[in-house]
């Protein structure tokens, strides 16, 4: 049997699943005009702000992840303050790791701060699990001397963010040179442990200090190489310049200037990116440090990362390009571990020459797409000085038409030829809805495939994590290239410009031969074509392709369709519990109903048919189309109910009155007013006496547009057997008063990692599990906790951890067994994690052992049978059934707002417990209608 009590419930899942209606989460906007392809979906975008530095502004600029699916992120902030803590001092950079949990919240932050003076933590990795997950980082610090900054290392605990270890390593002293300057740019670990490290030494007296990546790039200084072992890494106490395993640092040609990323290789040596004067360069590093081979990339690009393929076969290099019109471009490359430069190409706006694209980390993957490069960029306008007037054409459309805000710019290229498969275009969004610049610095590659990029924000560090990066099949458009020839270090090329549907593409295919003491062979890379679209405004295109999503258009001149799309987006993470003030935000009902009209069928035209990989239909999936249906008719005044279930809405009295609707209205009603179900309620709640027969002739049997049932035949049975009672004028049924039954306290805890008791507070704690266990806060008692070492063997020995022990009042071992379901689910699933934090308890970095004795509960009852329903028959309802959907399958090239599965509801208020005559309108109903409203949205 079901309870009314509970059917408001079903309203409540339902306003939730509507948030699930488009792609893109609260926090930031997507530019769907400038997507390519297939993208993942963005999962989240969080900023720690600027109260984690005190106030002043901070700049990542490198990121990795870690074992337990959080972040670590690393750059500079600013402190004020002069060598001697003068609160009058200048304002200066220095050091800092964050950790942030696997939402993007903060878990700790350590600082490495000089005050007066310079300092960066520019690139951090996480240690083995032999050395309790610690965090290495590297970088420069200032050391006492005037003007005289040294290569930095710190271990930290990964659990607790407390400094293990910091070291300095001093200018080791060469022929020749003076400079008393030296900086570690980058870190890499291997599957051992060993580390990696790259920057450079002997920098000069005068050169500027603080010009790394994105910020500019140092000059006047050698390249530096290291491999420090993981005995050394390991060990308590600091490692000295003699640990390194080898290091390499002279050069056999002048001008090697600065190491700016180095990765490990298998074989114990190392491929790292560098330059000869203004010229990028690859260089390759043997077991022992030795150069292997070396060879230039083009040199109007300026290289900023390089990443390995998983069998070492290429490297890949990202960074920028700078075009002859004056334009900056993403730049790749890829580089056989031959040394043979294989392709290099770039991608940018499509045509706004003055958007600049810098792309400043990149890796490697290998997923069901295939191998993979994916880069960390950042897009925007250098500048928009004053006056207006001052400005080229170029510029002039640039300011006009994208400002000068910087956004994330993510993308996947193919290691096989360069062809874009996807790419997206992010800003972060503000609580106001303003947005800010937000480049993006670094990416690092998740546990589930999917991606975390690290982004340099007005408002402190942001963070956008992306779904798996082969959720979808993607469209790709490979470049059309050329074979060029080349010479060792000069490149000489031939171009050959092509461009996608949102991107300007330069692509050569160089076979470029590295110095080595035998130069490889020179093979030209194969001539591919593809026929592409002509290059439009990203707007355009889609009108020209296909026309009849444009076709509607507001009073204004609004396309209606890009006007909703944009609307969608912009609501992702709305809860849709006010459905007409969210509405008011596309008050175009004009648009409303020529868009319900269009059912949002809208075909390709036939000359855009011919294009490889171009959809039939815009929106080619049929629950996406429903989800966007969904929203515009609630934004047309439809119901709730009717949205979910649109035969409901045929069940309506000679008034109009929705029946269905109504019988929620009284659900929510009885859960105000703790009542048993009766007659009277349900008329006096609007069910009409006219509705009764209507819902009983109804059998309560309605349907989503795919057919999945609201109700199970049981449910709708117990339901229908008090709404029989009051058409035909009998008594409800009685099952008699269960709400005086005893309730056994059991024993049940849960452990919070890295909390300590003085974080804690045991009635917030409270509130928090009876929400989500569902039972009165009452019924949560003794609540204790304790500090306890981590059992963990991937924590330090130093870290700790609370036990939470608890006791929950249940009924039986049913009531038992549920709860103790509930408890489990919400710790895997992250909810509890997410319903603590908001009762206010916060400072655990994870939730695990969940526990309830349910052996402690006594036995279920044996349930008396309910009375068999009588039913009445009653006028004829019509009922019509929606209509199917038929969908021709084909890719899509165009971003839709999507439809996903619903989340699981999280309760924001304990259930109240009801009395027998309550429960007997039946228990098992509500979830069966709550289950069946969020099943709609799927």
């Amino acid at each position: 049997m079901a309870s009314l009590l509970r059917l408001c419930t079903a309203l409540l899942v339902l306003l939730v699943g509507l948030e699930w209606l488009v792609d893109v989460s609260a926090g930031f906007t997507n530019d769907a005009s400038l997507t390519v392809g297939t993208p993942p979906r963005a999962l989240w975008y969080e900023v720690i702000g600027a109260d984690t530095f005190g106030g002043t502004a901070a700049h990542v600029v490198h990121g990795a992840g870690t074992y337990d699916g959080g972040t670590i992120g690393c750059g500079t902030f600013n402190v004020q303050g002069g060598p001697a803590g003068d609160s009058l001092g200048s304002i200066n950079q220095n050091g800092f790791v964050v950790k942030a949990d696997g939402a993007g919240k903060k878990v700790w932050i350590y600082k490495s701060v000089v005050l007066g003076y310079y300092g960066s933590l520019l690139s951090c990795v996480e240690g083995p699990a032999a050395d309790g997950y610690a965090i290495y980082a590297v970088g420069i610090t200032w050391t006492g001397d005037a003007n005289m900054y040294d290569r930095f290392m710190v271990k930290i605990d990964g659990a607790t963010g407390n400094e293990i270890w910091k070291v300095t390593f001093p200018e080791p002293t060469v022929a020749g040179r003076t400079g008393k300057n030296g900086a570690l740019e980058f870190i890499d670990i291997d599957t051992a442990g060993n580390v990696y490290v790259s920057g450079f030494v002997n920098g000069a007296d005068q050169m500027n200090i603080g010009e790394f990546k994105s910020g500019g790039k140092p000059e006047a200084c050698h390249a530096f190489a290291g491999k420090m072992p993981a005995s050394a890494m390991i060990r308590s106490t600091p490692p000295a310049e003699s640990d390194f395993e080898w290091t390499t640092y002279e050069w056999s040609i002048p001008d090697v200037v600065s190491g700016s990323s180095i990765r490990a290789l298998s074989d114990g040596g190392a491929v790292m990116l560098t330059r000869i004067l203004e010229v990028p360069a690859v260089f390759r590093l043997g077991g022992t440090g030795a150069v292997v081979w070396r060879t230039n990339l083009p040199d109007n690009t300026q290289g900023a990362a390089i990443a390995v393929s998983k069998d070492e076969s290429y490297y890949a290099v990202a960074g920028l390009v700078f075009l002859s019109n004056g334009g900056i471009d993403a730049s790749f490359s890829r580089i056989n571990n031959d040394g043979t430069v294989v392709w290099s190409t770039s991608y940018g706006h499509p045509t706004l020459v003055k958007v600049g694209e810098e792309c400043w980390g990149v890796q490697t993957v290998v997923d069901s797409l295939g191998e993979g490069i994916i880069a960390a960029c950042g897009m925007g306008v250098e500048s928009c000085p004053d006056p207006p007037s001052s400005w080229s054409a170029d510029l002039a459309a640039a300011c006009n038409g994208f400002d000068t805000t910087w956004r994330n710019y993510n993308l996947r290229v193919s290691p096989a030829d360069g062809s874009l498969i996807w790419s997206r275009v992010d800003a972060y969004r503000d609580a106001e809805g303003g947005t800010e610049n937000g480049a993006t610095e670094y990416v690092a590659i998740t546990s589930d495939g999917g991606s975390v990029s690290f982004n340099d924000n007005d408002s402190g560090i942001g963070l956008l994590r992306l779904a798996p990066l082969d959720g979808s099949t993607p469209t790709t458009s490979a470049p059309t290239t050329m074979a060029t020839t080349t010479m060792a270090t000069t490149t000489t090329t031939t171009t050959t410009t092509t461009t996608t549907t949102t991107t300007t593409t330069t692509t050569t295919t160089a076979s470029t031969a590295p110095e080595t003491e035998t130069a490889p062979t020179t093979t030209a890379a194969p001539t591919t074509t593809n026929t592409t679209m002509p290059v439009l405004d990203p707007n355009a295109q889609l009108c020209q392709a296909y026309p009849t999503a444009c076709q509607a258009k507001d009073d204004d001149g609004e396309i209606c369709y890009l006007a909703f799309t944009n609307f969608s987006q912009a609501n992702e993470e709305n809860d849709w519990s006010n459905p007409s003030e969210t509405c008011k935000q596309f008050d175009r009902p004009k648009c409303i109903k020529a868009l319900l009209a269009t059912e949002f069928t809208f075909p390709v035209i036939a000359e855009y048919a011919e294009y490889p990989g171009t959809a039939k239909e815009l929106i080619t999936n049929a629950t996406d189309k429903a989800g966007m249906m969904s929203i515009l008719k609630m934004c047309d005044g439809a119901d709730l109910i009717c949205v979910a279930y649109p035969a409901t809405c045929e069940v309506k009295d000679s008034m109009g009155t929705l029946c269905v609707s109504q019988l929620m209205n009284y659900g929510s009603s009885l859960e105000q007013s703790r009542e048993d179900p009766s007659c009277e309620g349900l008329e006096k709640d609007g069910v009409t006496k006219e509705c009764l027969p209507l819902l009983v002739e109804s059998k309560l049997d309605f349907k989503t547009v795919d057919g999945s049932p609201m109700l199970s035949k049981d449910d709708a049975d117990g339901m229908l057997s008090v709404i029989n009672a009051c058409a035909t004028g009998t008594p409800p049924p009685e099952t008699g008063d269960e709400g005086d039954e005893e309730l056994t306290p059991i024993d049940a805890s849960v452990t919070l990692a890295g909390m300590t008791k003085d974080q804690f507070d045991a009635d917030k704690f409270a509130t928090a599990m009876a929400n989500t266990l569902e039972v009165n806060t009452d019924d949560i008692k003794d609540v204790k906790p304790e500090e306890v070492a981590s059992s963990s063997k991937r924590r330090s020995l130093t870290a700790i951890d609370l036990k939470v022990s608890f006791k929950v009042a249940v009924k039986d071992t049913m009531e038992a067994t549920e709860a103790s379901e509930k408890l489990t689910e919400a710790v895997e699933n992250g909810s509890l994690g997410t319903t603590l934090e908001e009762a206010g308890i916060t400072g655990f970095s994870s939730i695990k052992a969940p526990m309830v004795a349910v052996d402690q509960a006594p036995a279920e009852a044996t349930p008396t049978p309910a009375p068999t329903p009588t039913t009445t028959k009653a006028p004829t309802t019509t009922t019509t059934k929606a209509p199917t959907t038929t969908t021709t399958k084909a890719p899509t090239t165009t971003k839709a707002p999507a439809t996903t599965k619903a989340p699981a509801v999280k309760a924001t208020t304990a259930a109240v417990k009801t009395s027998g005559a309550q429960q007997s309108v039946g228990g098992l109903v509500a979830v069966s209608f709550a289950a069946a409203i969020t099943a709609a949205m799927h």
